[in-house]
């Protein structure tokens, strides 16, 4: 009975956001998108350098580029009236001109479900999972630039619980001055990351659920421009086009995904996104659906530079994201929201 109770929970867990995400392996949340502004540019942002704390969620390189301290928090709201709800939170740091260290710490309520008998409900239990993690990141002489992630997986789903190590690698390649405009600087990143590399899940005694394990590559094309605002002194215009392919290599149900934005930046103060992805079957006879989901995203951005606009000494940026998704599956959309706090250290 303990089994059948804890396979149901399981079963409902692992299908959070949709229920054609669930599969053979465990800790699924770890492979959910996380970031309001990577998610409002079809949550594609593997080779995004410098994109924030949360950079490492998607790549662990992806933090190299990261100035001064960052302190970010996102917050995921349920489609399913406070139940799987997400939070998140990440710290980065600067320990030298090219290298970067953060921590983050992500948590997925899944809600209560009920237990049952024969004889009908007999209660409920809670159940919730969380990642806490560390990363490094250096920036190197040749283009490139390395990371890895380091952490801990805990899972609770009612009556069970399991533990996991993993590990996250990731690189991104960066090309400067890459079909440049006079009036702007162009960069493209080609970026890849390989995570959830570990240990599996162990709910019941000599059986292990292996873990998402998770690839990533994509690119992304940044062009700014060289003039700048007489008000605030950042580039008056800045834009940023991202592609992204996803593979879940373990996976018994053949998944993958794209995901493509583009975001456009005005005075260095405010963003503009929009998105869109797909989700595929990887072999066709695994699924009578040629496309198992389809989403479109958008979002916004407010960069509010302290030092810039109030004339303080204080060198602290506010970023404030929100981005927007429409999933086919659903009739509404959900939404999620960042708050990040940079504070350059000369």
């Amino acid at each position: 009975m303990r089994k059948i109770v804890f396979l149901f929970i399981a079963a409902i867990c692992s299908g959070f956001v949709n229920p054609a995400h669930a599969q053979n392996t465990s800790a699924l949340f770890v492979t959910q998108s996380l970031g309001a502004r990577a998610v409002a540019v079809g949550e594609s942002y593997v080779a995004v350098n410098g994109g924030g704390a949360y950079a490492q969620y998607w790549n662990p390189s992806g933090i190299a580029g990261n100035t001064g301290l960052q302190v970010a928090y996102t917050h995921k709201p349920s489609l399913f009236r406070d139940v799987f709800n997400y939070e998140y939170f990440a710290a980065s740091y600067p320990i030298s001109g090219k290298s970067n260290i953060a921590a983050a710490y992500n948590y997925v309520d899944f809600g209560r479900q009920s237990t049952f008998t024969s004889s009908g409900v007999v209660g409920s239990v809670h159940s919730f999972s969380y990642v806490a993690s560390v990363s490094y990141a250096r920036q190197m002489a040749s283009g490139f630039a390395a990371g890895v992630t380091v952490k801990l997986i805990s899972q609770e789903l009612g009556i069970a619980d399991a533990q996991s190590w993993a590990a996250d690698f990731g690189l991104i390649y960066t090309i400067h001055d890459f079909v440049s405009p006079k009036s702007s600087l162009g960069q493209l990143n080609l970026g890849a990351s390989l995570s959830n590399l570990g240990q599996g899940a162990e709910f019941i005694p000599n059986q292990i659920d292996p873990l998402s394990r998770l690839l990533r590559l994509g690119m992304a094309y940044e062009l700014i421009s060289k003039k700048h605002s007489l008000d605030t002194g950042l580039p008056l215009w800045a834009g940023l086009v991202t592609f992204e392919y996803q593979n879940i290599l373990n996976s018994d149900q053949n998944i993958w995904k794209w995901g493509l934005g583009a975001e456009l930046k005005l005075f260095g103060v405010f963003a503009g996104r929009i998105g869109f992805y797909e989700r595929h079957p990887k072999i066709r006879q695994t699924s009578s659906k040629k496309i198992l989901e389809r989403g479109t995203t958008f979002g916004f951005g407010a960069i509010i530079p302290i030092a810039k606009l109030f004339e303080t000494t204080t060198p602290m940026t506010f970023h404030l994201d929100y981005a927007s998704v429409k999933v086919n599956s659903f009739a509404t959309r959900y939404d999620m929201f960042t708050l990040l706090m940079e504070l350059r250290i000369d």
